[in-house]
């Protein structure tokens, strides 16, 4: 069925900060001042997507360094997965999160499993590809095996929309994950001539979050809000393992300049269960989502803007490119 968008089903919105690297994610350890730190932060709009794999990977790396204690910088996604993938290697964990859940930078993601916003193309290289390929491989095994219901974890329709539509190029990296048909005019209900038809996982992140959060409490962890201001805030934690997962915090924490947002700004509208697919635009940038609780429309890519500040008028923009997403001569 055809999502009602229109500005009197809107109930809520909201602005978040994608941490962008134009490198894409960092998962690497170094010492500072002789204090073991790993770092796995820098995932773009791809957060709920990649945390998993990362988590994995800078686990493996937590554990070569001996300690048996760790300090986790950061509550969203990327933080809490990798404390669990910690405490599943025998490591005891603390979180520290400047917010916790349900007011993360993750939960605000449309959380469609998918890498997007993820590297600069300059960055579109075999070796950063390879990189990602592996990521995504191991977060999808990851995260197929849990438990959906506790987890908010569906698998739906989705259609890439567009006039030539193609997959993006980080879903071309792992072509077995999004098999895709491709329809052409009159095969779709949309006003683009072509749609790419292939499938995906929906994440919800407060439940996910919730559930994350739980295992961590269960397995003997804390979830603390605290805001880290500096490195000396950072290296004043007794625990003798620091793990960054700070994502835009790591700026100013650990100095990489790198980093910097890509606001995106989202309206939720009311439940309408009969939207069992999710639709994203090539073209226009523009995505609906369904959630359990909510219809989620999205769109806007502000590269270097800080502010947490909703405009309504580019909310009013995002509607109207999704309402224009859909023939009006079908349901």
């Amino acid at each position: 069925a055809r999502p009602k968008i229109d500005r009197a089903f809107v109930t809520r919105t909201v602005a978040g900060l994608r941490p962008f690297r134009p490198a894409g994610f960092r998962v690497e350890l170094e010492y500072i001042r002789d204090r073991a730190i790993v770092h796995n932060y820098g995932h773009g709009g791809s957060g709920l997507t990649l945390a998993p794999g990362t988590a994995a990977f800078a686990a493996d790396l937590a554990r070569t360094t001996g300690h048996r204690q760790a300090a986790v910088i950061g509550a969203g996604a990327v933080g809490l997965m990798t404390a669990r993938a910690m405490q599943q290697l025998g490591i005891s964990v603390t979180v520290y999160g400047a917010a916790v859940s349900p007011a993360t930078t993750s939960n605000v993601a449309g959380a469609l499993w998918g890498a997007f916003s993820l590297v600069d193309p300059a960055w579109e290289t075999p070796e950063t590809g390879a990189r990602i390929a592996e990521v995504t491989r191991l977060s999808h095994q990851v995260l197929s095996a849990l438990p959906a219901g506790r987890y908010g974890i569906r698998r739906m329709p989705l259609y890439l929309v567009g006039e030539s539509p193609g997959l993006p190029w980080e879903m071309t990296l792992t072509p077995e994950l999004f098999q895709a048909q491709l329809l052409g005019p009159g095969e779709h209900p949309f006003t683009t001539r072509g749609a790419l038809r292939t499938s995906s996982l929906m994440i919800d992140p407060d439940r996910f979050l919730a559930a994350v959060h739980d295992d961590i409490v269960a397995g003997g962890g804390e979830v603390l809000t605290r805001r880290m201001l500096s490195l000396d805030d950072v290296l004043s934690l007794r625990a003798p393992l620091i793990v960054n997962c700070a994502g835009l915090g790591a700026r100013d924490l650990f100095g990489d300049a790198s980093l910097e947002p890509i606001k995106g700004e989202l309206a939720l509208l009311e439940d309408q269960p009969a939207m069992d697919y999710a639709v994203v635009s090539l073209d226009e940038d523009t995505y609906v989502l369904p959630r359990e609780r909510a219809i989620v429309v999205g769109g806007s890519r502000i590269r270097g803007d800080w502010s947490l500040h909703v405009r309504e008028t580019e909310i009013d923009e995002i509607l109207d490119r999704a309402q224009r997403l859909w023939r009006r001569d079908r349901d």
